[in-house]
């Protein structure tokens, strides 16, 4: 049975997954750093298949110029309605670009939005994994990337995380008007939440569509008190997954896993929508058909 990997980086507040594939081929998603990590650092070059910027934020780039130099993804994927002159207007309303968005802008000048393949490094899409994208449009959303966010919806068998970037509650509902998105979200295993968490990325009918085991929130240490009510709004609305635990013990249940808290996390994910969870103090399964007494608290009392 063919497996997965996904990689969520700690880069405090900011974000950078990396899933590898079966065949090595490996997908990143945001380059985000801090100064303790950088993905230049740890990735080699021509290691990276594909990345995946989910919002023209700072956090979500700040390793870009060293990622498109250093490491050369043979793909590059952003949202393709967002073009220099719309990004910069945005940016310069908002107080400006940093070193990562200035090198994707420039990037930005001299190409078109969307899709780019390096000449000589890009070998193709990824072959064991389904990957879906959506996207708003400035028309719609002229003020803020937020809201331009890249959806990345990623499927292995009946397995399926998504990333939500920086989607604030009314970009999502937008995005789920289109039938095939919210389609391809459902029956989601894992959610990382929409910016890092906060208040204004949650979406009462995007979980409902989603219905995840569990949420990750890429993110720093704990400075506004909306960071811990995030927790509970989606601790709420998700049934977690449980830990691997000696014989005997009670067993431990966690609905959100956050940077913060856990540090650099890894999932290993199988065809059949098996998948474990590991942290850097602890391991959790979730396997699938099995329903377990929590869980059918949780989806009796969802249902009612």
């Amino acid at each position: 049975m063919m497996t997965i990997q996904i990689d969520i980086h700690d880069v405090g507040h900011g974000a950078c997954a990396v899933i590898t594939c079966a065949d090595g081929y490996r997908v990143m998603i945001d380059c985000g750093r801090n100064e303790r990590w950088s993905p230049s650092d740890h990735y080699p070059w021509n290691s990276i298949g594909a990345l995946a910027i989910s919002n023209l934020d700072e956090d979500h780039v700040a390793d870009f110029d060293n990622m498109a130099s250093v490491v050369e993804p043979g793909l590059i994927i952003a949202n393709p309605s967002v073009d220099s002159r719309t990004l910069q207007a945005i940016k310069f309303r908002n107080g400006g670009m940093g070193r990562g968005i200035t090198a994707f802008n420039q990037m930005l000048v001299h190409l078109q939005p969307g899709t780019w393949t390096h000449r000589d490094l890009y070998r193709s899409w990824p072959i064991f994994l389904r990957w879906y994208v959506g996207w708003n449009n400035p028309a719609v959303f002229p003020t803020s990337t937020n809201n331009l966010s890249l959806l990345n919806i990623f499927t292995h068998g009946r397995f399926r995380i998504v990333f939500g970037g920086d989607l604030e509650t009314a970009g999502w509902r937008n995005l789920l008007a289109n039938p095939d998105i919210a389609a391809e979200l459902s029956n989601s295993s894992i959610l990382i939440a929409s910016h890092h968490g906060r208040e204004n990325g949650q979406s009462d009918e995007a979980m409902r569509i989603m219905a995840p085991d569990a949420v990750v929130f890429s993110d720093s240490a704990i400075q506004h008190g909306t960071q811990e009510s995030a927790d509970d709004w989606y601790r709420s609305r998700v049934p977690g997954i449980q830990a691997l635990q000696p014989f005997g013990l009670p067993p431990d249940r966690r609905h959100v896993f956050t940077t913060r808290r856990d540090g650099s996390m890894r999932i290993i994910a199988d065809e059949d929508g098996s998948y474990s969870l590991t942290t850097k103090s602890a391991q959790f399964r979730r396997l699938p058909g099995v329903i377990d007494v929590d869980l059918r608290r949780f989806l009796t009392a969802r249902s009612g």
